[in-house]
């Protein structure tokens, strides 16, 4: 890391432990703007934990996005995509992204708990859409032979 992007970090880091989380945003950023390609991940990462605990979860989930590609075998990226993701009530990505972070890491516990929450609430969400639409079919299906009929009284 270079050394502006060093001291931007550390800084940021501080700043996290402190809960400045948007001084610690504009810290992260700094040190993102000076950093080797191979400190991305790391500071990208923080800065998504910045926007998580600030509710800003679209830019948590691109901070995570560019975590995932500039070091996909890392799988504390994907959790922080799929942590976002859930922020989100996107269940179904966040499983994706979780899933994701498992198969790097097989042994983590909160990974794998992760997948499984977001996965079952994608699955009940699923759930009631279909019964949802199924209903509101019914409903339609209803309308359209009472205005059928309608017409055929004209």
């Amino acid at each position: 890391m270079a050394s502006s992007s060093l001291a931007s970090g550390e800084k940021g880091r501080e700043l996290y432990k402190e809960q400045k989380y948007v001084e610690a945003i504009d810290a992260f950023s700094k040190a993102i703007d000076s950093a080797e390609y191979d400190d991305l991940a790391a500071l990208h990462s923080n800065r998504c934990a910045c926007y998580m605990q600030l509710r800003k979860y679209d830019q948590a989930v691109e901070d995570a996005e560019t975590c995932t590609q500039v070091k996909p075998i890392w799988s504390k990226g994907w959790a922080r995509l799929g942590a976002a993701k859930q922020a989100q009530a996107k269940f179904l990505e966040a499983a994706s992204a979780y899933e994701k972070a498992a198969e790097v890491e097989t042994s983590s516990i909160s990974i794998k708990k992760g997948y499984q929450e977001n996965a079952a609430k994608a699955r009940q969400y699923s759930e009631q859409a279909s019964q949802y639409y199924q209903q509101h079919d019914a409903v339609l299906q209803t309308e359209e032979v009472a205005d059928y009929q309608n017409f055929q009284d004209l």
